[in-house]
């Protein structure tokens, strides 16, 4: 009985033949364009860079630069008192600097920290 919402441009939005397929599997995928669409008190957000490599055009992504960023304003207007904030860095600007202290948002403590011992891993499985 999850529900997702899927906040992006129009020409990064998932194609509705997936959004389809996902449903006849039970998943619920809401897309949004707006910040203003995010339901009030999500459990998290899982917030990610726009990535240009997805575009033919530079002046597309010029017009989006700045368009979805996650501040310390957006966090009191949407967010719940328990929403986790998650993003898999590198980050440019999407998130606030200001919303790193924010004990919702887990990407620095939990991700570069497990991260870490990913790495220690991958590197003692190619060093043997």
């Amino acid at each position: 009985n999850n529900t997702l919402y899927l906040l992006a441009p129009e020409t990064l939005q998932l194609p509705d033949k997936d959004i389809a397929a996902y449903a006849a599997k039970g998943l619920k995928l809401i897309k949004i364009s707006s910040e203003d669409d995010i339901p009030a008190g999500a459990d998290f957000w899982f917030w990610t860079r726009i990535q240009k490599e997805r575009f033919k055009n530079k002046e597309d992504i010029a017009q989006l630069r700045g368009r979805y960023v996650v501040t310390p304003e957006l966090l009191k207007k949407k967010g719940g008192p328990d929403t986790i904030i998650l993003h898999p860095l590198p980050r440019v600007d999407e998130i606030d600097v200001r919303v790193d202290s924010d004990p919702r948002a887990l990407y620095l403590r939990t991700q570069v920290a497990n991260g870490y011992y990913l790495r220690m891993a991958l590197l003692s499985l190619v060093l043997g």
